[in-house]
């Protein structure tokens, strides 16, 4: 089984010169904690995660504790500051250029190993140029896994 099988190909990706405040508005909108950033042909050029734009307001010099009583909607003065200096900057500044991906005939269970050795929830998909084609995310998999599966064990 390939990649391509189990990936999706609606794909909410954002460019680097896009502003961290419309990346958040972005993730809180399609509730993505993790996005592809492409450059304006669509080429994979990195990934951003909510993760990493909390390491930019301070949100990482806290403790677990804390950060499950902030949210960014009403988050502590520090944050709020914070978030207020880098919320007009690019996210192409702030975003991991080492992006891992995935090919689209890579085969899926060599795929899963990755994830979970790499505890990855999702990982972008390129074609052979580079161009992103694709998210491969764990819970779509598994589902997709599941009926095929249960679509099996009927015949």
């Amino acid at each position: 089984m390939r990649v391509q099988e189990f990936m999706i190909k609606d794909v909410i990706s954002v460019e680097y010169y896009n502003i961290v405040q419309d990346v958040l508005i972005i993730m809180q909108e399609y509730r993505h904690m993790n996005l592809p950033v492409v450059n304006s042909e669509g080429y994979l050029i990195g990934t951003v995660s909510a993760l990493d734009i909390m390491g930019l307001v301070g949100m990482e010099k806290i403790s677990p504790y804390e950060s499950a009583l902030i949210s960014l909607e009403a988050p502590g003065d520090f944050v709020f500051e914070d978030l207020q200096a880098v919320k007009n900057k690019y996210i192409g500044e702030f975003m991991n250029t080492d992006a891992k991906f995935v090919y689209e005939d890579d085969n899926i269970s060599h795929i899963m190993s990755i994830l979970l050795a790499q505890k990855l929830v999702s990982i972008p998909v390129v074609d052979g140029s580079g161009k992103l084609i694709g998210m491969l995310d764990s819970i779509e998999m598994l589902r997709k896994m599941l009926n095929y599966s249960e679509e099996k064990n009927k015949d």
